[in-house]
């Protein structure tokens, strides 16, 4: 077998392109969570659970997945 390195380097490549899909996943989620929050000027205390919950789910994110 001649080109096992080229295997080795797709399969490498893969994992590296999942890595990737999964970090943009995860932001894209957080992203979500915060958009869905009401405009600051009409937030209301009912409104501290889900600030609360964006936040908790913003410092759950690696800084790959913050970038």
């Amino acid at each position: 077998v001649t080109k096992l390195a080229d295997l080795e380097a797709a399969e490498a490549k893969i994992a590296e392109l999942k890595a990737a899909q999964a970090d943009a996943e995860a932001a894209q989620k957080v992203d979500e969570a915060i958009a869905n929050l009401p405009a600051v000027a009409d937030l209301k205390v009912t409104d501290e659970d889900a600030v609360k919950a964006a936040r908790t789910a913003y410092d759950a994110l690696t800084d790959a997945q913050k970038a």
